[in-house]
């Protein structure tokens, strides 16, 4: 039986640390945080057997991709699905319930942290505590009843069980989960009310994981030997069972079968900080791997470790007592470089540079690490940083394989360099658009905020794929702040990626992120599927690290009610900064709804951003789906439709916008298919665009069956296509209608590249 662990993420901004074991049976999957998804569709690996999903430590770093990959899995088919983790998993999965619900699908959450066993893997898990670890005493211990109720709506009736580690519990504490007992299912909390306070937890999570047992090997000429031949009797000699000859005599699987051997240990380590070292180095679980010369071995070790933990000497000892023999792999930002992970996006950015460099930058990326491992002199031999798919193949024999991982992205090496080799076409196309850009043009004339821009992070829809992340456009106001309307997953490693270059002169990497951040004024949820909110929490924990030591400044949040408590839920778990966010629901916005309406954080909103309008409609998509206008004291209004069919209502709203952002999910031949998803096709909405006067229109929200480009008509004068990254200019919008022709020589027939992985 072939068996192998295998990096996934490592330690980019794009994908946190993750591991996936490969049986032929099964996969598992050690951390899922924000990215995981999209790898797997970019380097080709598949979860089709997923059933088992193991977390070090329970906040978003790990745990930031589990939502949209439990979409995903259920609604491609998969029945069934464990996770196991420490303390606050099940309440982490009930907090979800608002934008997650599969009643087809089968959910196990494990919490008690007991050992896992299956035909495949047994799995062992050692907790660690920081030094001095103080528990947070802001709220009650988990009501387990309540949250049980809640998940059993969300994955249907009986399909969901819970393991929890059993804890002490108030009087009170103890009766409200007899209370909530006793009531049943009939009368079961209600999906919308919060759900029971959450203590925050320090611990984290290690795993030794050991496959099945080897049996020996089969010696066919010593059976032959002893008078048996080919046949069922070999069969059971191989399974154990003793045969006997046709003279009578009873053979025993011992004399014709080698001695088994247990199967190849490996190891998942999680250290945060040197806080955790104590903890780790005095487990017993661990030095039944050590020292003595009789003791089991280790084969492999995944270390994901935190600042100063590497360098420190009782770690570097303990690495080292599991013997000359064992590999190891280090995750860690400073060792593991910034590569860019999804080359397919990249390798799109660098085709469409060529058209104009400032609209479509290159994004960042480093393949130089910030420290090598040889300046770690104390550490094993056999110590390699990760790398995404390096591989540690564990049957039939232990050895590390690192021909899967694919060449880095650089645009000066020659396997970038010519991805536009033999297009001649496209050029000459390119040639003939710079000249149409060096005349003269009217188009920008008497156009207000000539120097917003506006920065199309996501722009494809329900799943991050090869080319297009899922929903975000980030626009920057100079002078005034910054805004992001929707946030899908991966949303922070798409500012990391564009930040650092756009706006990184004479500056050191990083800083233009942080700036960015700390000018975040407002963020606005359109609705609550996952493809537009699941990278609000990245984003605020980012924004949070930054407030510290400094005056707090708020942070306007306009979405969805509901996504407010999601928030509040969360920030249980991991402390998020919602002490500086002021919510406003986007319902109370509603223009033709509201009544004078202009509550504190409503004005708080408007004269930080100088606006002098902002307002929301109801679309026609899912309940609480909401388009937004922005119209600022400078004159310019900007609409940004969220996900919806054509509507009335929007095309009100947005009257003589200077720039509207319109869904445009379908090709005009899948109208059925936008009227059955409520969506919108191209043609439509450039019908919106143009019953509501705007004076451009910038297309977004693809489908993924479009990989690359969207199938679209004829130029229209006033029509952009958006791209991944892709930066511009209120004064820039007249550019885009003009980037269609070469965009249509570049990607005839794209979409015939469609392969099966990305299907």
């Amino acid at each position: 039986m072939k068996s192998y662990i295998q990096i996934l993420g490592t330690s980019t901004v794009d994908a946190t640390p993750s591991v996936v074991v490969h049986f032929d049976s099964q996969r598992y999957l050690f951390n899922c945080g924000e990215g995981t998804q999209r790898l797997c569709v970019e380097k080709k690996v598949r979860f089709a057997k997923l059933q088992n999903i193991f977390f070090t430590r329970i906040n978003w770093e790990n745990t930031g991709g589990i939502p949209g990959m439990m979409l995903t899995l259920a609604d491609a088919g998969t029945s069934k699905l464990t996770l196991h983790g420490g303390p606050n998993l099940t309440h982490f999965i009930a907090a979800t319930r608002h934008f997650i619900q599969r009643s087809s699908f089968r959910l196990d959450l494990n919490e008690t942290m007991k050992p896992f066993k299956d035909d495949n893997l047994s799995v062992t898990t050692i907790q660690l505590e920081p030094d001095n670890m103080q528990l947070d005493t802001d709220g009650t211990q988990d009501v387990v009843a309540i949250r049980e109720s809640i998940l059993r709506k969300m994955f249907g009736g009986q399909n969901v069980n819970i393991s929890m580690c059993k804890q002490a519990q108030s009087e009170a504490q103890q009766e409200a989960v007899k209370k909530v007992k006793s009531q049943g299912s009939g009368n079961e909390r209600k999906m919308h009310e919060r759900l029971p306070r959450t203590t925050r937890s320090q611990i984290s999570l290690c795993y030794i994981c050991q496959g099945p047992t080897v049996q020996g090997k089969f010696d066919a000429k010593a059976a032959a030997q002893l008078g048996l031949k080919p046949g069922p009797d070999f069969g059971k000699l191989k399974n154990g069972q003793p045969v006997t000859t046709p003279n009578g005599v009873v053979i025993q699987p011992e004399q014709v079968v080698g001695p088994s051997r247990p199967g190849t240990t490996f190891m998942i380590i999680d250290c945060p900080s040197p806080s955790y070292i104590s903890s780790l180095i005095n487990a017993p679980e661990f030095k039944l791997y050590q020292n003595a010369s009789n003791s089991l071995p280790a084969h492999c070790i995944v270390h994901m470790v935190g600042d100063d933990v590497l360098e420190n000497e009782q770690y570097q000892e303990w690495m080292n007592n599991f013997g000359s023999d064992t590999q190891h792999i280090v995750a860690h930002p400073k060792l593991c470089s910034q590569t860019i992970a999804f080359t397919g996006s990249a390798k799109t950015q660098l085709k469409l540079s060529h058209m104009d460099n400032e609209i479509f930058p290159l994004p960042y990326f480093s393949n130089t690490p910030d420290k090598s491992l040889s300046a770690f002199v104390n550490l094993p031999k056999k110590t390699i940083k990760a790398s995404s798919l390096l591989a540690y193949h564990t049957e039939p024999k232990q050895r590390l394989d690192e021909s899967l991982i694919l060449p880095a992205f650089d645009p000066e090496a020659e396997e970038f360099k010519s991805v536009l080799a033999n297009r001649e076409d496209f050029l000459t196309a390119v040639t003939e658009l710079k000249e149409q850009l060096s005349e003269p043009s009217s188009n920008s004339a008497g156009v207000s905020g000539q120097d917003v821009v506006v920065t199309t992070l996501g722009t494809g829809s329900a799943i991050p794929s090869k080319y297009r992340n899922v929903s975000s456009t980030a626009v920057t106001i100079p002078d005034v702040g910054s805004v992001l309307l929707d946030a899908g997953e991966g949303t922070y490693g798409q500012l990391y990626r564009h930040l650092v270059i756009t706006n990184s002169h004479n500056k050191t990497i990083g800083q233009s992120l942080n700036e960015f951040l700390r000018s975040l004024k407002f963020i606005f949820v359109s609705h609550l599927h996952a493809d537009h909110h699941l990278g609000v929490i990245r984003v605020l924990d980012k924004w949070n690290e930054l407030q510290e030591g400094t005056q707090d400044q708020p942070l306007y949040i306009v979405a969805p009610l509901r996504f407010q408590t999601w928030l509040q839920e969360y920030s249980d778990i991991q402390e998020i900064g919602l002490r500086n966010i002021r919510f406003i629901n986007a319902e109370e916005l509603v223009y033709h709804k509201r009544r004078n309406y202009d509550p504190q954080h409503l004005k708080g909103l408007k004269d930080t951003l100088n606006l002098k309008e902002i307002k929301t409609t109801d679309v026609i998509h899912c309940p609480w789906s909401y388009g937004i206008s922005l119209e600022h004291s400078d004159g310019w209004k900007l609409v940004y439709s969220g996900d919806t069919r054509p509507c009335d209502k929007l095309v009100q709203l947005g009257q003589d916008a200077t720039l509207l952002i319109h869904e445009a999910t379908f090709e005009d031949e899948m109208k059925k298919e936008a009227i059955d998803k409520r969506h919108s096709t191209t043609s439509e909405a450039v019908d919106v665009s143009d019953r509501m006067n705007s004076r451009f229109l910038l297309l977004t929200h693809f489908s993924q069956r479009y990989p690359q480009v969207p199938v679209f008509t004829d130029a229209h004068a006033k029509v952009g296509i958006s791209f991944d990254l892709m930066n511009v200019r209120m004064s820039d919008l007249p550019k885009l209608p003009k980037f269609v022709q070469p965009l249509k020589v570049l990607y005839e027939n794209s979409n015939d590249e469609l392969d099966s992985e990305e299907e």
